[in-house]
């Protein structure tokens, strides 16, 4: 036994000498072939090894190779899927033979290209094709790797880089090219139950990006469990930072803490390839700080504070990517909800500033095409509150309003807005589907003050007094011109005790020669109403009303006309009359009396006057030879008429 003892102590000695001196005499490189032909049988791809082999068994495993490349799939644009200037392997040996522990020293790739590259029928590069087999056929003599003594026992990690590499990745199929250049990555794993950690840098489209990378619980992660973990990519255009659980699961999934700053969404949009086109100079700084949880298609924050441009608030969002578009889905509690910066610039404002300091010409509808495309790019289900709401020059209080968009379809419907001391609600369509857009409206006002209002929204500053109104309508159009053109609806609004600004209907009656409509046309003069009311209805941008009527305190007027929109002109007729009543607001009294119509026509931005003669010799003067007909004493009616008669020609023959 003693013998046999020393004979096999003998034989370990003989091997362990010869595992230390047999690298010395063994001609590494003429194994080169065979190490390249077992390569190819495996993955169907040729490998060259074009450099020196140095190569030390005991006490470690020890391993550097020169200039090796990795030949591409059939096809491929880059003539190789991987190059590396050095691979160097460090393994110590006896912690796996006899502890099943990996230790590895050092595992350092210089200078590695990796070329990624997806063909035009969807095709990876990375996809192998063993020499006799399938894409993808595993030649192993099969069976389950995991399971209990089928890990590892342990795994220790030295110095683990990778220096200066370059990552490429190109899609046939839409013309995609991506390159991520210098990357220098440096991994710490002590140990499989020990916190693991990798840090480094790259450059991608001109910006330096650092990352880094944290795991409590390695072990968990490699047999797909889950793991405390947090990662943090820190650049100029996107800082991200993560700090919650992660699952290697079948569906990768986390759930933590997320906070994500941008300073520009605009410039991020664009560092990522995707430019932002359009209307408006918002979508600039973004900050988030939620909840985050992602299972692989949907992404949601959840007590979420955030902030674009001036916009803050907090609430809920979440966005699922497993369908044709992003759908999104929030529930929003705003601060102020500033629109401005999102909308198209004002053109026929723009134009008209323009224009007046140019030539003087009249502003009109642009001609410039609306690009709706952006309603396509996602579907969303929006409810928003917010303490209130500003669109141009229009200024809305707290506010409720839910927000749909699908297939390019948009409908806002508003359940509450506090609009200039009333109120208001309604819904408004927006349809991007199609060649041309397409906008559909219904409002209601109650107790809203019309001066503040009107001169926001249209900069028309002469009609003031309590408005409620019920308005709807419908239009379609490539161009702010067709839309116009193209719109049809209906309406009612009533307005109570207010005043119409540059306008005298009391001078009115008293006269019509051209200096009594001058002097009742002008920016100092001013009616006051008890009441203010009227339909009107739209056809392809032709706005009618035949029952326009005022009422004051020994005052009338009626009204009717029309507005061309796409013209911007009106024609307008306005009959006031002085009455023996004192009944304003509410009153239904047709009160007797002798009206002396006027016609306002013309451009808006220059009307014209006149008295209409013959509308009122046909209506006035008729209604006095039904008097005569009528009158219990001929004599006397017939001396009436003819008074009557004779005074309103008079006033029509009044000159300057």
């Amino acid at each position: 036994m003693k013998k046999f003892i020393i004979g096999v102590g003998a034989l370990l000695a003989v091997i362990v000498a010869g595992l230390f001196v047999a690298p010395s005499f063994i001609p590494v490189d003429t194994y080169k072939p065979l190490i390249a032909e077992q390569v190819q049988k495996a993955t169907g791809r040729q490998l060259r090894l074009d450099g020196d082999i140095d190569l030390a068994l005991l006490p470690r495993v020890a391993l550097a190779v020169d200039t090796v490349s990795l030949s591409n799939a059939p096809g491929a644009t880059a003539p190789s899927m991987v190059e590396l200037a050095e691979l160097k392997v460090n393994l110590q040996v006896l912690p796996l033979l006899f502890g099943g522990e990996v230790v590895v020293d050092q595992f350092v790739l210089v200078d590695p290209v990796i070329n990624l590259e997806v063909d035009a029928d969807g095709t990876p590069n990375w996809v192998m094709t063993p020499a006799g087999g399938q894409a993808g056929q595993d030649t192993g003599s099969g069976g389950d790797s995991g399971g209990a003594g089928g890990g590892l026992g342990d795994l220790r990690l030295g110095d683990i880089r990778l220096v200066n590499g370059t990552l490429t990745y190109t899609d046939a199929a839409n013309g995609r090219r991506e390159e991520v250049t210098y990357i220098n990555m440096e991994m710490s794993v002590p140990g499989l139950d020990r916190p693991a950690s990798a840090k480094g840098e790259l450059k991608w489209n001109g910006e330096n990006v650092a990352l880094t990378i944290e795991a409590a619980d390695p072990r968990a992660l490699i047999e797909g469990g889950e793991s405390e973990a947090g990662f943090e990519i820190v650049s100029n255009p996107v800082t991200l930072t993560y700090k919650g659980k992660l699952a290697n699961a079948a569906a990768f999934n986390v759930a933590g803490k997320v906070n994500l700053s941008v300073p520009s969404i605009r410039g991020l949009a664009a560092w990522s390839g995707n430019p932002i086109e359009m209307a408006g100079d918002g979508l600039g700084p973004l900050n988030i700080d939620g909840n985050l949880s992602f299972d692989g298609k949907r992404a949601a924050l959840a007590n979420t504070n955030i902030a674009v441009d001036a916009i803050k608030g907090i609430g809920d969002f979440s966005v699922d990517i497993g369908g044709a578009r992003p759908a999104v889905t929030a529930k929003l509690s705003l601060e102020i909800l500033d629109l401005n910066p999102y909308l198209p610039a004002d053109t026929a404002t723009d134009e008209k500033e323009d224009t007046a300091k140019t030539d003087g010409e009249p502003a009109d509808w642009s001609d410039e095409p609306i690009d709706a495309s952006g309603l396509n790019l996602a579907d969303a289900d929006l409810e928003i509150k917010t303490q209130g709401i500003r669109a141009r020059d229009i200024t809305i209080g707290q506010s409720e309003l839910s927000v749909k968009l699908k297939d390019g379809k948009l409908t806002a419907d508003l359940a509450r807005l506090e609009l200039y001391e009333g109120s208001a609600n309604g819904k408004l369509t927006l349809d991007g589907s199609g060649k041309a857009t397409a906008v559909g409206y219904q409002v209601s006002l109650d107790g809203v003050q019309a001066a503040p209002l009107l001169r926001d929204a249209a900069g028309f500053e002469r009609l003031l007094g309590t408005a409620s109104a019920k308005l709807s309508g419908q239009t379609s159009g490539t161009t702010q011109r067709q839309l116009v053109a193209g719109l049809n609806g209906d309406g009612a609004v009533k307005f109570l005790d207010g005043a119409i600004k540059g306008v005298n209907l009391a001078a009115m009656v008293r006269g019509i020669s051209t200096a009594d409509l001058k002097s009742s046309f002008d920016g100092a003069s001013s009616t006051d109403f008890a009441e203010l009311s009227g339909t009107f209805a739209i056809k392809n941008g032709l706005m009618t009303n035949q029952d326009l009527a005022l009422k004051a305190p020994l005052l009338r007027a009626d009204g009717r006309g029309r507005v061309d929109l796409p013209k911007r002109t009106l024609k307008y007729r306005i009959a006031p009359k002085a009455v023996a009543s004192l009944k304003g607001q509410g009153s239904t009294e047709d009160a007797p009396g002798l009206a002396v119509p006027v016609v306002a026509e013309g451009p808006w931005d220059d009307l014209s006057y006149r008295p209409d003669i013959e509308g009122t010799i046909k209506e006035d003067a008729g209604k006095i030879l039904e008097g005569v007909t009528k009158g219990d004493d001929p004599k006397k009616a017939l001396k009436d008429a003819k008074k009557g008669i004779k005074d309103l020609l008079k006033g029509f023959g009044k000159s300057d």
